[in-house]
């Protein structure tokens, strides 16, 4: 027994020895790994060179956005392998496109579509004016893609050539649509009792829960904003194509028969059209672009710099002459309004106030610019930001909103108490509308054969219990709720945009308007981009030399790094060699267990059931 008793103690000495030793050697590998990278950091090259000839090279991937969302969740994702949405800055590409308009070095524009996703119709015009200031530079714009789809087309359509490089490529050009699920049928299948509470006969973001088909007001309200949007993107893009906006209206209402016509060669009918310029193979492409740019001795093909490299060679020099000046700060109301803190992609009640409070607190700031691209949310978290704004115009600052794409029920909230709201015609805005909803379960649970019971010592104790049916004192509670705060949303649109209230009551009823319509009827002040709004700001605060600094919360130094190490190619290198392979993001899948569930999400959530939110973003979007 001793023996085996002495056996089993070796043992368990030689395994706890093992464990040490691989302790140890783990240890030894993360810290050579962040010396390793660190080291990458404080020499790693400068900031790229401009070539002396070259075409800056455009290729937006994904969605356009106002601003990248949770940026560290997206580089822990991509340090792990995980598939992370590619999304494109609007700012990103006006800024470069505008900079290569005045830079002798760059010759033109390659705009490559292939993996654009599109965006807002507000955000694709402000990128096409962009790419029609650098044409009126004296410079092409060449764009082209395998395929195109309406968010890409509108794009081309404002280069000075368009091509398809495939003649089996299609110009997807086929019409606005809304569609929504509605689960009414399925609710009641499974027995649930859905509570809605709302004021607003357009208020439609209820109607999937309550209705099996989008209501008559709703159909109706969707077809006038789809016919506004349609209208402005079939006119500007045969505008710029310098075709006849009733042919391009007809051609796509009729394509079956003109695509029968053309033997069903959709390439050769866009062509016929003069929706394109032609069909040509990439290397004809490359071949054109290095006759304008020069030819690259390298790789034989055309001489270009990437928007990135563009943006980090050219940008820290103005960023740097900024620091001096007066600031106009820009903070960016992108996504769902939400309680409390939020990453990017959404609008954080606190995060967000902060922001305002240090825009109000900073010396150098002296007017701020809200760029809104929301549908709203929470509307105690809507309201939170507005008495954050109220406090920073106390403090003699001008507070300007530029509207995006959407800026409609809590994302107007949160606008209409600025001093000037500017928006553009295609923005989907207003939707001036409170609404609550619920589930209770208590037929779910009668069928299955669960019973609840119990005591309380007043009527209202269990206020809110999901899993009995809703007392008629509830029911007039929440209603009451409701409609105060409809009367808080309206009143205030009526305080702060100077209109009567009737008027406000006969707008308002949840409807959602273009901006060409709610310029007529007093939700926004005039029409104009975010960089008329950021004028208007400074000559508000009467600031003649200034910079632009955009404030979004602060990152942590290890948050920073982690970011960096995602972002950068040559950096992810180096992580991928110390493990053993050249495949970085599988290798950097190899500490999944260090990160994995390091992140914070966030859910639409007002503590009351009460929302000022509208089902619109997909409307604004054209893909």
């Amino acid at each position: 027994m001793a023996a085996s008793g002495n056996a089993f103690t070796r043992f368990l000495k030689g395994i706890l020895r093992g464990i040490d030793i691989t302790r140890r050697v783990v240890v030894d590998v993360i810290f050579l790994a962040i010396v390793v990278i660190v080291l990458v950091v404080i020499f790693k090259p400068s900031a790229p060179s401009v070539p002396a000839s070259a075409a800056l090279s455009l290729d937006p991937q994904g969605m356009l956005v106002e601003q990248t969302p949770d940026r560290v969740h997206r580089a822990m994702r991509k340090l792990l392998g995980q598939p992370v949405q590619p999304v494109t800055r609007v700012r990103d590409l006006v800024w470069s496109v505008d900079s290569a308009a005045h830079d002798a070095s760059i010759k033109a524009i390659a705009l490559d579509l292939d993996d654009f996703a599109g965006g807002s119709l507000v955000q694709l015009e402000r990128v096409g004016k962009a790419l029609k200031r650098f044409e009126k530079a004296g410079k092409p714009v060449i764009a082209y893609a395998s395929n195109y789809s309406q968010g890409s087309y509108y794009l081309a359509a404002m280069a000075s050539k368009a091509y398809l490089t495939s003649n089996q490529g299609i110009v997807g050009v086929l019409g606005l649509s809304a569609y929504r699920n509605y689960y009414k049928d399925l609710i009641d299948k499974l027995r649930v009792q859905w509570h809605v509470f709302r004021v607003g006969k357009y208020k439609s973001y209820v109607e999937p829960f309550t209705r099996n088909s989008m209501s008559a007001a709703a159909k109706q309200e969707n077809t006038e904003l789809l016919n506004g949007m349609w209208k402005r993107y079939v006119g500007q893009v045969a505008s710029a194509r310098g075709e006849d906006e009733a042919a391009l209206r007809s051609l796509v209402n009729h394509l079956p028969d003109a695509l029968a016509q053309a033997k069903g060669d959709d390439a050769a009918l866009a062509k016929q059209a003069g929706m394109i310029d032609g069909v040509m193979s990439m290397p004809k492409l490359r071949e054109t672009l290095a006759k304008i740019a020069g030819k690259d001795p390298d790789t034989g093909g055309f001489r270009h710099i990437s928007m990135q490299k563009y943006l980090h060679a050219r940008t820290p020099g103005s960023r740097l002459a900024n620091r001096a000046w007066d600031q106009v700060a820009v903070i960016v109301a992108q996504g769902d309004i939400v309680p409390g803190s939020a990453p990017q992609g959404k609008v954080g009640a606190d995060t967000l106030s902060t922001l305002l409070n240090r825009a109000a607190r900073s010396d150098r700031v002296k007017a701020v610019v809200l760029d809104v691209d929301s549908p709203g949310g929470s509307s105690l978290a809507s309201d939170q930001i507005l008495h954050a704004e109220l406090a920073l115009e106390k403090t003699g600052k001008p507070l300007v909103v530029s509207m995006s794409g959407v800026a409609a029920s809590g994302g107007y909230w949160i606008s209409m108490a600025s001093d000037r709201i500017f928006a553009q015609p295609a923005t989907i805005t207003g939707s001036i509308g409170i609404f609550g909803m619920f589930p209770t379960f208590e037929k779910t649970m009668a069928w299955a054969g669960i019973h609840r019971d119990g005591v309380e010592t007043s009527p209202l104790a269990d206020f809110g219990d999901p899993m009995r049916a809703l007392g008629s004192d509830e029911s007039k509670v929440f209603q009451q709720v409701i409609e105060h705060g409809y009367g808080q949303f309206t009143g205030n649109v009526a305080k702060y945009r100077n209109l009567p209230q009737s008027h406000v009551d006969a707008i308002a009823q949840g409807r959602v308007w273009l901006g060409s319509a709610a310029k007529r009827i007093g939700l926004v002040d005039q029409f104009g981009d975010l960089d008329d709004a950021v004028k208007a700001a400074a000559g508000m605060a009467k600031v003649k030399q200034y910079g632009v600094d955009y404030l979004a919360p602060s990152l942590t130094s290890g948050q920073q790094f982690i970011v960096q190490l995602a972002d950068d190619p040559q950096m992810r290198g180096v992580a991928g060699h110390l493990f053993g392979t050249t495949d970085a993001d599988s290798a950097l899948a190899a500490i999944r267990p260090l990160i994995n569930g390091v992140r914070h999400t966030l859910t639409l959530h007002d503590p009351h059931d009460v929302y000022a939110y509208c089902f619109c973003g997909p409307l604004a979007h054209v893909r």
